[in-house]
């Protein structure tokens, strides 16, 4: 789709098209097929002061908003106007930063009029219990044998350690990045320690002092699991896979040391394992130019790795490509999230289809009951629950937004990480 003609002008820095498209009443909340509007996309801050002057609108749903980005490209009396018009100085951006953490160090005018707007209105600068207990969690994780569990938020910068009994509520925040997406948390179902990810390593941290971090020097980086025992980590990166051991830590095999001759090895778009509860057999989600697969692995005690098959999809081409991959409690179906809109169940001895449904969603986040017969499916609109063994729907919860994220365990039930906090899933 292309860009309405005001983002048009906008993006080629045209001034007078712009001035001239506001003249006949141009729409400026209208949005480009990123979500922007006109005024997102600006590039020049006298176009940005064209817009504001014309009531384009100051706050926006995005990763980001207008304010933030005029501090970041250094266009203070744009941010100054932005302020007038009712700018939110306490929004913030995909990393959990307001617009006056950006502001380079030392004093600054700009910097005290947001704070002062802040107290006025009651406010703090500091991330709280209270605007965690709503705010949006991107990944969810359960202490073992504990009442406890971990959310991320903001691109994984921020950790919110929750108890869970007697009710659920956050406990302690801890900022542990800062403008870099930290990927993870993954735990194992009896281990101490959780495993976390950037662009540059892998890091443990114990769930008894979670401040506490240890670095894996010389592994690889990439979507991980970990092993129910805790023994074993897999990385999945760029058409690579490779098994470690994060107490040695050592890198103990890798797809390179498979024979290709008969696969076509994995993707490079995403490459997302996860270990069965045995943690025997290994199932990689793999995409690569709109096409998805599933490769299906044997692991042996000591790490080593051996291919089983590749379950292809039935329609090349297709623009779908993988997400979450799950087993079943019993090890015996695999089933990955299919992007767009679909989830694809396949029987782990075997690689045959054991079923398909479509989901009217964009996301979706896979997390199996206790007993393995139901199947929760976190959505942008909620959570549908699946028959596991046929794949029909058994019912829907719409009362949280969207879920991002679905952990389980036999002692909490089963907790979704949404849009408007950490919740507990009735079923």
């Amino acid at each position: 789709m292309a860009r309405v003609d005001l983002h048009s002008a906008v993006v080629s820095n045209d001034t007078d098209a712009v001035r001239a498209l506001l003249a006949s009443g141009a729409a400026l909340s209208t949005t480009d097929q990123d979500g922007h509007t006109p005024l997102e996309v600006a590039r020049d801050p006298d176009i940005a002061r064209l817009l504001i002057s014309a009531g384009a609108p100051v706050s926006t749903k995005g990763e980001t908003t207008p304010l933030h980005r005029a501090i970041q490209l250094g266009w203070t009396d744009v941010a100054e106007m932005l302020l007038e018009r009712g700018a939110d100085p306490g929004s913030r951006d995909r990393f959990g930063d307001l617009p006056q953490d950006l502001l380079p160090d030392g004093p600054s005018a700009l910097r005290e009029r947001m704070a002062r707007r802040l107290r006025y209105n009651g406010r703090s600068a500091h991330l709280g219990l209270d605007e965690v207990a709503g705010g949006p969690q991107q990944t969810v994780v359960v202490r073992p044998r504990r009442a406890e569990a971990l959310t991320t938020m903001y691109r994984g910068t921020v950790l919110v350690r929750w108890d869970l009994e007697p009710r659920i509520r956050p406990v302690e925040i801890m900022r542990v990045a800062s403008r870099t997406e930290l990927p993870g948390p993954v735990v194992s179902d009896s281990g101490s320690m959780l495993a976390f990810t950037d662009d540059k390593s892998v890091h443990l941290r114990p769930w008894a002092a979670l401040r506490m971090v240890r670095g894996l020097p010389d592994v690889p980086t990439g979507d991980l699991a970990m092993s129910a025992d805790g023994r074993l980590l897999a990385v999945g990166g760029d058409q690579h896979l490779w098994i470690v051991d994060p107490n040695a830590p050592a890198v103990l095999a890798s797809d390179m040391d498979l024979d290709h001759g008969d696969w076509e090895g994995l993707g490079d778009e995403r490459v997302t394992p996860r270990f069965s509860p045995d943690g025997h057999v290994l199932a990689v989600g793999n995409s690569m130019r709109g096409s998805w697969w599933l490769t299906v692995l044997d692991v042996t005690d000591d790490g080593r790795l051996k291919h089983r098959y590749d379950r292809r999809d039935p329609q090349p081409w297709s623009s779908e490509v993988s997400g979450a991959v799950r087993f079943s409690p019993d090890g015996e179906i695999i089933v990955m999230w299919v992007h767009p809109t679909a989830v694809v169940a396949t029987v782990t001895a075997t690689g045959e289809p054991a079923w398909r449904h479509e989901l009217p969603s964009r996301s979706g986040a896979l997390c199996f009951t206790g007993d393995g017969r139901t199947l929760a499916v976190g959505t942008d609109s909620g959570v549908s629950w699946l028959d596991a063994a046929s794949g029909r729907p058994r019912g829907r919860e719409t009362t949280f937004g969207a879920v991002h994220d679905l952990a389980y365990a036999d002692h909490c039930g089963m907790l979704a990480a949404t849009s408007t906090g950490l919740h507990r899933l009735l079923g």
